[in-house]
C-alpha cells in the first residue's frame, strides 16, 4: 500500500502509520502520493549502485498495484459490490476496518517472514500474487453464487482481511527493496510517478469496462473489475520477481502480540495527555474517514443495477486522490496538519450537506449525483488520514513511535469497526433524509474538533 513527500498506504489508498525502528527517523506524509508499498522510514543509500532496470521494474510494479488498489478498494469498490450482490450491508460497512486490522497482523508477522532465507523481492512478489488470487476467488464466487448472501459475505470478509495481511507484509518487504534497489535520489520520483500512473490508469480501465460490458448484465460489468484488478496484481508480482536486489535477511527481533501492544499503549495513554486527546479526535474523525463507504453503499442500493455506476465511482475516487496530492501538499506547507484536518472535515461536511439537500429535494435519480459526494469524501478521508500521521510524528518521541504507532492504529481500527457498523446501518435506510443528516451532524462535530487541534510543538516529544 519514504521521503518527506511520501506516506505508507495499503490497498484502500489511505494512509497507514507503520511502526519504524527507533533508530530510524519517522516520515511525514502528504496526501495522495502513496503507492501500494510506501516504506516506513527514510532509507539509506545502498552500498553498491543498483541495476538501472530496477527503476522501470518497480515503476511497473507500483503502478500495477496502485491501479489494482483503486479497482478493488475496500472503502469504495468492495462495499459497493458486496451490497450490489445481495450481501449484508453491515458486512459491506465492515470491509475497510477489517482490511486495516489485517494489515496490522501483516506488520506483526512481516519481520519473521523476512528473517528467513526468502528474499524481500520474492516475499513482495508472492504477496502481490496472493492478493490477486483473492480477487480471482471473489470474482468467481460472485459469478457462481449470485444472490447467495452468506457466501457473498464470507468471501468478502476473507478478501478484505486477507488483502490487508498481504499488504502489511508487502509494505515491509518493499521498504527493504527500495533501500537496496533504487538510488536514493530517485526514490521520490519513483513513488510519485507510481501513484500518478496508477490513478490515471484506474480511471481508464474503469471507463473501458463500462464500454466493453455495455450490453451485459451490469453486475457482470462490476465483477469484471475484480478480474482486471487481480490480473494487475499478478503483473505487479511478475515485475517484482525481476528486480535485482542483494538479499540481506532482516533481523526478526521479538514479535509483539496485539494484547501486549494494547497494554503498553494504554499505559502510555495514561502518561501522555496529548495521546489521549489524539485518540479522542481520531475517533471523532471516523465519520469523515468512513464517509466514502457510506456513499458507496447508498449508490449500490440506489443504482447498483445501472451499467457503469461502479466505474463512475472508481474514476471519481481516483481523480480525487490525484487532486488531493496537489491540494493537500499545498495546505500542509502553508497551514500545517491542522489546516489539513479543517479542510478535510469541511469537505466531508459539504458532501453530507449536499446529500441532505438532494435527498430532501428527491434528486437522487443518477449515480453522478452521489459521485460528487464520493469525490469530496475521498478528498476529506485522504486529508484526515495523512494529517493524523503528521500529528503523531510531531508529538511522539522517536524511541516510542513504533509502539505508539501500532497502538493508535489498533485502537482506531477497532473503533472504526464499531462506527462502520453504524454507518452501514444508516446507509441502507432510504426514502428519508435523516441518515445523511446524522452523518452531517457527526461531520460538523469533526470540524469543531479539527479547529481545536493544537499546533505542533517546537520539537516533537512524548514528554
Amino acid at each position: 500500500m519514504p521521503d518527506r513527500d511520501e506516506r505508507p498506504a495499503t490497498m484502500p489508498d489511505r494512509a497507514r502509520v507503520l511502526p519504524v525502528t527507533p533508530a530510524e527517523p519517522p516520515v511525514k506524509g502528504v496526501a495522495g502520493t502513496a503507492t501500494a508499498h510506501t516504506p516506513l522510514a527514510d532509507t539509506t543509500p545502498p552500498d553498491v549502485e543498483p541495476p538501472p532496470r530496477n527503476y522501470l521494474l518497480l515503476l511497473g510494479q507500483g503502478a500495477s498495484y496502485g491501479l489494482a488498489g483503486k479497482l478493488a478498494s475496500t472503502n469504495v469498490v468492495l462495499p459497493f459490490l458486496c451490497a450490489a450482490l445481495g450481501g449484508s450491508l453491515l458486512v459491506a460497512g465492515l470491509l475497510d476496518p477489517l482490511n486495516t486490522l489485517g494489515s496490522l497482523v501483516g506488520f506483526s508477522v512481516a519481520p519473521a517472514v523476512l528473517s528467513t532465507r526468502m528474499a524481500s523481492r520474492v516475499v513482495l512478489a508472492l504477496m502481490d500474487i496472493a492478493a490477486g488470487a483473492l480477487l480471482f476467488v471473489l470474482a468467481a464466487v460472485s459469478l457462481a453464487l449470485p444472490d447467495r448472501g452468506l457466501a457473498v459475505d464470507i468471501v468478502f470478509v476473507a478478501v478484505a482481511f486477507g488483502s490487508g495481511v498481504t499488504s502489511g507484509i508487502g509494505i515491509v518487504a518493499f521498504t527493504d527493496i527500495l533501500a537496496r534497489g533504487i538510488h536514493h535520489d530517485r526514490r521520490s520520483t519513483l513513488l510519485l510517478t507510481q501513484a500518478a500512473i496508477g490513478g490515471a490508469l484506474a480511471s481508464v480501465v474503469a471507463i473501458a469496462t463500462t464500454w466493453l460490458f455495455a450490453s451485459r448484465d451490469p453486475i457482470v460489468g462490476h465483477i469484471s473489475l475484480m478480474w482486471f484488478a487481480g490480473g494487475f496484481l499478478v503483473l505487479a508480482g511478475v515485475f517484482t520477481f525481476s528486480v535485482g536486489v542483494e538479499h540481506v535477511p532482516i533481523e526478526g527481533g521479538k514479535r509483539r502480540s496485539l494484547v501486549t501492544t494494547l497494554k503498553d499503549g494504554a499505559a502510555a495513554a495514561r502518561r501522555y495527555a496529548w495521546l489521549r486527546q489524539y485518540l479522542t479526535r481520531q475517533i471523532l474523525f471516523l465519520s469523515v474517514a468512513l464517509a466514502t463507504t457510506f456513499f458507496s453503499i447508498r449508490v449500490a442500493a440506489l443504482h447498483g443495477s445501472v451499467p457503469g455506476s461502479l466505474a463512475v465511482l472508481i474514476a471519481v475516487a481516483s481523480t480525487a486522490l490525484v487532486a488531493g496530492a496537489l491540494l493537500w501538499k499545498r495546505v500542509l506547507k502553508s497551514r500545517g496538519y491542522r489546516g489539513m484536518l479543517v479542510g478535510g472535515t469541511l469537505c466531508s461536511t459539504l458532501a453530507a450537506a449536499g446529500a441532505v439537500t438532494v435527498e430532501r429535494l428527491g434528486l437522487v435519480g443518477s449515480p453522478f449525483v452521489h459521485a460528487v459526494f464520493i469525490l469530496l469524501a475521498t478528498l476529506a478521508a485522504d486529508a484526515v488520514s495523512v494529517a493524523k500521521s503528521a500529528y503523531l510524528v510531531e508529538h511522539a518521541a522517536p524511541a516510542e513511535l513504533p509502539e505508539l504507532s501500532a497502538f493508535t492504529q489498533l485502537v482506531i481500527g477497532l473503533a472504526s469497526a464499531v462506527v462502520a457498523a453504524v454507518i452501514a446501518t444508516l446507509a441502507q435506510v432510504h426514502g428519508t433524509v435523516w441518515p445523511s443528516a446524522i452523518l452531517l451532524g457527526l461531520n460538523i462535530i469533526a470540524v469543531v474538533a479539527a479547529s481545536r487541534t493544537p499546533r505542533p510543538p517546537s520539537r516533537g516529544g512524548s514528554g
